[in-house]
């Protein structure tokens, strides 16, 4: 197998390779890699040599052999999300497609074409335009992959009437959005953000933007770093238009009437405290967003109002104010209100000079952002959870493989992978409804996790498929043993409503590190398995099957390459 060969069949990405059939004015199959026929669930001898029409939705097949035949005629490389459906389920796909050229230079009439599944990128953007709307700001998720250029998955509609520009003008170029970054402000943020990719710490930066109006806004944008196998660093955040704020920043910094009208009216919090971190003011606005009276406050030190977790980061901030350095990143810190919550602020401070150095006070002022917060929480649940049974997801239940790789390799206590697949899950769906079919994959969710103990860690990877972490396993009877057991309570009646349903369950079953050393392999030997066990002959009940190294044959069934519906 040459250098190309091997690129092709061990990409992260699904890869095909198809020729066009003028006769049928379709395209077909030349060659596939493994990431494809694991992706789509579509076996090798189902589709090398036939067309796209022979197994797709004539809509699905048109569309796709319309844009290959626009990378053929442009010669070009050309890029585009469709929806696909296969017999892994419903998936979107982000596409780009590259001529295959011919060596004596005739036109070419071939296309190499790269497939990414997104479909969670879009179920993770239904969860935001939910809420997107309400929002004063936007949310966005940001990508970077090793060898591509910047790109949004999500951006929220309201960056039309903060910066212009439309969403799916943001969705096609990045820069788009990216370019409106202000020149001065665009080299401290490429650092800031390089320096935290490197701590996966939380980014938080306040910077301009160009209006292409002329006019320059302030924003503030929090997000949080996620990075997935690939190697794709996926930031998912919040950016929101602070101009008023800093208006009112730079306004204090010139007149002290102008402060005393500002301030008093402000919606912010603005403190002044001396050197040692008494308040000797606190604004109006205290009332309204924490109760009580800020005379009540006057007098007392601000660590004593703090959560006793943020007063170190307070006395360091502060610290870091008197000494004259600069600090853009503000402060965030707790402060508890008289109803006894929580609630979160970021503060930003200046020195206020005073006839002797040492004689100097700081200034805060500190916007409520508890709803920021709370979206922020929300943001990393949906990232890392499945929306419809609050289950891991497969981006989650890969990460905890790989945290369970590492424990095994330095306690050499040993788990398993079990691959599940519903058996007549189908019929539900076709006869109940697709609501019924989503309340019985509730369900089925909930009994999974009532048979496992708290160290093992339950999934559902997309459709009528969950994956199980059974943790500290002895061995493949002990595995196989917890299989037996999901599937007999699996085999009990559910009720979806009064209607009482009957399903089973195909089990496959993988052992770290006999059956696989990473995520992949593991993942592809408990598929394997269950394929195996799908095809044995058990009436009505589930059935269990551990990986067998001839699964792994050419000619064994279950490769890898998909299950059947």
């Amino acid at each position: 197998m040459n250098l190309y060969q091997a690129a092709f069949e061990h990409s992260p990405d699904a890869q095909a390779i198809m020729t066009y059939d003028p006769d049928r004015n379709s395209f077909r199959y030349v060659a596939a890699n493994h990431c494809f026929f694991r992706n789509t669930g579509l076996a090798p001898e189902l589709i090398i040599g036939k067309a796209l029409h022979d197994h797709l939705t004539p809509a699905h097949a048109n569309a796709l052999v319309n844009n290959f035949l626009r990378c053929l005629k442009n010669d070009t490389v050309r890029s585009f999300e469709t929806v696909v459906s296969v017999p892994s389920g419903i998936r979107n796909w982000h596409i780009t497609a590259a001529p295959l050229r011919t060596p004596n230079g005739a036109p070419p009439d071939t296309v190499v074409a790269t497939a990414r599944d997104i479909t969670w990128s879009g179920d993770l953007a239904q969860q935001l335009n939910l809420i997107g709307d309400e929002l004063p700001g936007f949310v966005y998720q940001l990508c970077h992959h090793p060898d591509r250029q910047w790109y949004f998955t999500y951006v929220g509609n309201r960056v039309a009437s903060m910066f212009g520009v439309k969403a799916r003008d943001v969705l096609q170029d990045a820069n788009a959005l990216l370019g409106l970054i202000h020149p001065d402000d665009y080299g401290r943020i490429v650092i800031k953000s390089n320096r935290d990719v490197q701590t996966h710490a939380h980014w938080h930066a306040e910077f301009r933007m160009q209006h292409p109006a002329g006019q320059t806004v302030w924003v503030e944008a929090y997000d949080m770093l996620q990075q997935v196998a690939d190697g794709t660093m996926i930031w998912t955040g919040y950016l929101n238009d602070i101009t008023s704020k800093k208006t009112l920043e730079a306004s204090l910094q010139h007149s002290e009437a102008r402060f005393r009208t500002l301030v008093e009216n402000a919606y912010d919090i603005i403190l002044n405290l001396d050197q040692d971190g008494t308040l000797d003011y606190v604004s109006p606005s205290w009332r309204g967003l924490l109760g009580g009276t800020p005379g009540q406050i006057v007098g007392r030190n601000l660590s004593a109002l703090l959560h006793p977790q943020d007063t170190p980061a307070c006395k360091a901030y502060l610290g870091t104010l008197l000494s004259g350095e600069a600090n853009h990143d503000g402060l965030e810190f707790r402060i508890r209100h008289v109803n006894g919550q929580w609630r979160w602020f970021v503060a930003h401070g200046t020195t206020v000079s005073q006839s002797a150095p040492d004689k100097n006070h700081i200034m805060l002022i500190a916007r409520d952002v508890t709803e920021r917060r709370n979206m922020e929480q929300e943001i990393q649940y949906l990232a890392h959870h499945d929306t419809l049974t609050g289950l891991n997801n497969r981006v989650s239940f890969m990460a905890r493989v790989e945290q369970a790789i590492q424990n095994s390799r330095r306690t050499d206590k040993h788990f398993a992978i079990l691959y599940i697949d519903l058996d007549r899950f189908k019929p539900v769906n076709d006869t109940l409804g697709h609501a019924a079919g989503d309340l019985l994959l509730q369900q089925v969710a909930r009994r999974l996790k009532e048979n496992l103990r708290a160290l093992d860690t339950l999934g559902r990877i997309g459709g009528d498929e969950f994956m199980v972490l059974l943790g500290e396993i002895a061995n493949e009877n002990a595995a196989l043993g917890v299989a037996k057991k999901l599937c007999q309570a699996l085999e009990v009646p559910f009720y979806l409503g009064h209607t009482p349903v009957s399903i089973s369950a195909s089990i496959g079953v993988a052992l770290y590190p006999l059956h696989g050393r990473d995520f992949d392999s593991l993942s592809n030997a408990a598929d394997q398995a269950m394929y195996i066990a799908k095809t044995q002959t058990n009436g009505m009940q589930g059935k269990t099957q551990a990986f067998r190294p001839d699964m792994a044959s050419p000619g064994a069934a279950g490769t890898g390459n998909g299950l059947p519906a």
